[in-house]
């Protein structure tokens, strides 16, 4: 008899199945769930963001709701005050970055530039070096603009 390969098959419980319940079944948040046996250990000290979603954008962080009081202020902020001072730190925050980021392209795009202008150096100097005077036939002005304009001959 061949040996099978893979997974066996699951055998069935002996007892019946319970009823099922009579409404939707209800979403259980990751962190309520209790933990199952054959999960291990190194599973466990995974974050799965298969269960639960990130937070929403309206949602308050857990450290920042530790430190509400009992009528719900947040440093004496309402909720909502507490929320719009957040996204405006947000928004501040990924407005710097998006600055920051914009200069560190402009000084690549620079970079890029001389590159290509020494590439085409050497370039230019090789071919003179080996083809002599049939080289400057050759070297050119660049056909294709180099500064981002509309070739002249494009619409």
């Amino acid at each position: 008899m061949a040996e099978r390969k893979g997974k066996q098959k699951r055998k069935r419980s002996p007892t019946p199945p319970t009823a099922r319940p009579s409404g939707p079944p209800a979403r259980i948040p990751a962190h309520q769930r209790g933990t199952t046996s054959s999960t291990t250990t190194s599973q466990q000290a995974t974050p799965s963001f298969r269960f639960s979603p990130p937070p929403s954008p309206t949602s308050l962080p857990i450290s920042v709701l530790a430190t509400s009081s009992p009528e719900g202020k947040i440093d004496g902020r309402s909720r909502a005050h507490t929320r719009w001072l957040i996204a405006r730190a947000n928004r501040e925050h990924a407005h710097a970055e998006r600055e920051v980021m914009r200069a560190e392209l402009e000084m690549l795009r620079a970079e890029e530039r001389r590159l290509g202008e020494e590439k085409e150096r050497l370039l230019d100097e090789v071919m003179r070096r080996e083809l002599g005077e049939q080289a400057e036939n050759l070297i050119k002005e660049a056909i294709l603009p180099t500064d981002g304009s509309v070739p002249p001959w494009l619409p």
